[in-house]
């Protein structure tokens, strides 16, 4: 990845995120999560920026408070997710976890994991991937990715993938 920029980013829009809590009180840090949503969309590859390369928004859901779904269309590539010249499949993975940028020690809960492979000359079906949230106040974070794969060894960063927060809550129970 040549985007030298990354970093810089990544820490304004974690910064946007993190900026409500210094606004509340600071004393109840299990309630003052802050605005995990503005996370949503941030591309971690600037020279395959995600919502150029994807023409579907999964759709989520929080059943109850233990539990989210996400639901999603039916992915044909040319359609719902655009291949650079000369990529022939994809990996399409969501990652789920949980993460309280409050502690001291921030840890990583990594809920559950999604994966599909797409290709140029099959369609995708629908899906339904649901999930449980654990009970301690944090972020619940999905995060989606997009691999391209290639019969060429050498592939740019703009041939490489994409991934972005796909969404992003504060989980207080």
């Amino acid at each position: 990845m040549n985007d030298k920029r990354y970093a810089a980013r990544h820490r304004a829009r974690m910064s946007k995120a993190l900026m409500l809590q210094a606004q509340q009180n600071p004393e109840n840090t299990d309630l003052n999560l802050g605005l995990p949503e503005s996370l949503t969309g941030f591309d971690f590859n600037a020279d395959c920026p995600w919502d150029k390369i994807t023409r579907f928004y999964p759709e989520f859901k929080q059943l109850d408070t233990q539990q989210l779904e996400c639901r999603l269309p039916d992915l044909k590539s040319g359609q719902e997710i655009l291949f650079p010249k000369g990529i022939r499949s994809a990996e399409l993975r969501m990652d789920s976890f949980t993460v309280n940028p409050m502690k001291k020690t921030i840890q990583l809960n990594v809920l559950s994991t999604y994966t599909v492979e797409i290709s140029l000359s099959q369609t995708t079906l629908p899906a339904l991937w649901t999930f449980g949230i654990p009970a301690d106040p944090a972020w619940l974070i999905v995060l989606g990715t997009l691999i391209f794969k290639s019969d060429f060894p050498q592939r740019t960063a703009g041939t490489s993938g994409s991934s972005t927060y796909l969404f992003a809550k504060s989980v207080v129970l």
